[in-house]
């Protein structure tokens, strides 16, 4: 019952603080910032395969329709 007491107030401090606006730029910015800067290679690679994909099916479209 402790535990439990104990766990819940944590968990309000926890949420109370996190809804602070300075714990927004402090805490959830650097997440958010070191995340799309590990993540912005594989969306670039996938843009550039999808860009190819799309002018590899045009290519091949124009070599049908002009038989």
């Amino acid at each position: 019952m402790v535990l439990k007491k104990l766990l819940k107030e944590t968990l309000d401090m926890c949420i109370l603080e996190l809804k602070k606006e300075k714990t927004k730029k402090n805490i959830l910015t650097p997440i958010v910032d070191t995340i799309l800067e590990k993540i912005s290679p594989y969306i670039w690679g996938m843009c550039l395969f999808f860009i190819t994909m799309i002018i590899l099916i045009i290519c091949i479209l124009y070599l049908i329709i002009s038989k």
